[in-house]
């Protein structure tokens, strides 16, 4: 019988090389830990900080981050329960509600946008092998 391939045999990979999606990962985890912010919130704020006038429907965010839009109003909920995002009700279609981002939210996916730069990532896994995970 033969051995299941494995990537994790590989020696690059044993030596860190070739693994910045791990460090990218780290990075990620560490820095929405620091700002009490969860991956599916930030996912959302990340989404209506590219939209124009940082507005967005709950479901054109639900597209947008690839999760139902039940799922995206209870985000919503959270984050506005933050003070980080508002909504709003349409002035001619009261049905269609916006949702923005507030300054304090606009200023926590800014910093989190700029922690996560590409230049500020590893090109490698060292982080992990330093224990500064």
């Amino acid at each position: 019988m033969s051995k299941r391939h494995c990537p994790d045999d590989d020696a690059s990979v044993q030596a860190g090389a070739g693994r910045p999606h791990l460090a990218y990962a780290v990075l990620l985890q560490k820095a929405l830990h620091e700002v009490s912010v969860t991956y599916n919130q930030f996912l959302v704020m990340a989404s209506l900080y590219e939209r124009a006038g940082y507005r967005g429907t709950p479901s054109e965010l639900s597209l947008d981050v690839g999760r139902t839009r039940s799922n995206v109003t209870l985000i919503c909920n959270q984050l506005e329960d933050c003070g980080w995002v508002v909504r709003r009700h349409g002035l001619v279609n009261r049905r269609r509600v916006d949702i923005t981002l507030t300054e304090a939210g606009s200023s926590i996916i800014r910093d989190l946008l700029f922690k996560l730069r590409p230049d500020a990532v590893p090109a490698t896994d060292s982080a992990l092998e330093n224990g500064n995970a």
